[in-house]
């Protein structure tokens, strides 16, 4: 995590957008206090859809049948 004054981020902006970018945190300090964190931006992800895999998984009519190769542990 960078802390940096506000009186310095105009120096220090590429660096900073680099450092966040790789996944770092950035503090935005003003007078000895924090007033802001700067964070990664995430992408949100999809919400899920119930249903939506319907027609796409077959399960075979063998499926729960004893498999050849366990014959001997039965």
């Amino acid at each position: 995590m960078h802390s940096i004054a506000v009186e310095s981020i105009g120096d220090k902006l590429k660096e900073l957008l680099q450092a966040i970018a790789s996944g770092e945190e950035v503090v935005i300090v003003r007078g000895g206090e924090n007033i802001a964190r700067v964070v990664p931006y995430e992408t949100p992800q999809p919400r899920r859809v119930p249903g939506s895999a319907i027609g796409k998984i077959t399960v075979s009519a063998d499926f729960d049948e004893p498999l050849p190769d366990f014959a001997e542990y039965q």
